[in-house]
């Protein structure tokens, strides 16, 4: 038995056969194999030309596949310029180069009568956009609530901060990491909780302060022993009541999002779950909705949203179009993202010929 054993593997430099790695202390024990065959070097030997093997197969796996994408990609340009050399990437680069200089140059030579047309006609055409106010289909409604909410929440955030700041570390944040508000952040946020309660009581509150609002407030914070004149309350009166109109706004676009088929078939009435006393309901996922005075749902800020995305989208189109038709096309050597981008944006003028 042992001499068919050392007839198998007759070098030192042996490899582990695929069985299971236990199998080899069974053999060392048994003496079935030498000990001398054993040794960490010539397992440390097989164990390194089983790892180079293998990525030596992952590296030509990768090899195949850059193989076949550079083949597609001479295929698709010999398709697309048949009569063109290829080009490698610096030629690219430097053809590209060269004729956004030609641009530039092209740009300096424009009077000043000329910019105006420019800026007539594009007002023209933003004009013609922003006059109309019919969403055709819910996709395009879907996108304009998506664009007024993520507009909302960027001034929300901001507005946040700007509170976080002006009063101070929260409970919380005390306990957590170990920071303390200074006396001014603590006035500021007595003075922000008197004005969170005078918002709670009338949540459609206006964007100013009575005096007797104010007086009541100054009251309020100095039975707390706090003492504030009526500036320092109405200079907090504004990130507050700025942060409590942008959240009422988020609601009211996550209640728009599903009036779509009654904005379309004209239903008014079926904007909003009427209350019939216009009453305002209870809140709804943390923040209360946005009701009219008959108690529907208000959904104008989304069609004003929606006309403002189309006017870019209209005036976008309408330059790459004018790009494309003065200049035929994206030719050899020109950069799609170039032509669609970089030269309509900075090529206005093109709008002109119109």
């Amino acid at each position: 038995m042992i001499k068919e054993v050392t007839q198998t593997f007759p070098s030192p430099h042996f490899s582990l056969p695929p069985s299971d790695p236990w199998c080899w202390c069974c053999l060392c024990r048994g003496g079935v194999i030498n000990s001398h065959q054993c040794t960490t070097r010539n397992l440390s030997f097989a164990v390194s030309e089983r790892f180079w093997k293998m990525v030596r197969d992952t590296v030509e796996q990768q090899a195949d596949a850059f193989k076949a994408t550079r083949f597609n990609l001479e295929t698709e340009w010999k398709n697309n310029f048949p009569r063109t050399r290829e080009l490698d990437r610096d030629e690219l680069f430097e053809k590209a180069r060269g004729d956004i200089l030609d641009e530039v140059v092209n740009l300096s030579q424009v009077s000043p009568k000329q910019w105006e047309e420019a800026a007539d006609v594009l007002r023209v055409i933003q004009l013609n956009a922003l006059e109309d106010r019919s969403v055709s289909d819910k996709q395009q409604w879907d996108a304009a609530c998506r664009f007024l909410e993520e507009s909302v929440k960027e001034k929300l955030t901001a507005t946040e901060s700007t509170l976080r700041e002006m009063v101070g570390p929260g409970t919380w944040e005390q306990w957590l990491y170990w920071t303390y508000p200074s006396e001014d952040q603590k006035r500021r946020a007595t003075v922000r909780a008197e004005l969170e309660k005078l918002l709670a009581t009338d949540y459609n509150h206006k964007n100013t302060l009575t005096y007797d609002e104010v007086t009541a407030v100054r009251k309020n914070t100095q039975s707390c022993g706090v003492e504030v004149d009526n500036e320092f309350i109405r200079e907090m009166w504004h990130p507050v009541y700025r942060r409590h109109f942008l959240r009422r706004a988020l609601a009211k676009a996550y209640d728009c999002r599903k009036a779509f088929y009654a904005y379309h078939q004209g239903l008014e009435g079926e904007l909003g779950v009427s209350t019939g006393d216009g009453r305002v309901p209870e809140r709804d996922g943390g923040m209360r909705k946005e009701w009219n005075g008959d108690g529907r749902v208000e959904c104008n800020d989304v069609v004003l949203f929606w006309r403002i995305q189309q006017m870019f989208k209209i005036t976008a189109n309408a330059l790459r179009q004018q790009v494309m038709n003065r200049e035929g096309g994206c030719g050899p050597g020109h950069c799609t993202n170039l032509r669609n981008s970089n030269a309509m944006l900075s090529n206005p003028l093109h709008i002109i010929n119109m």
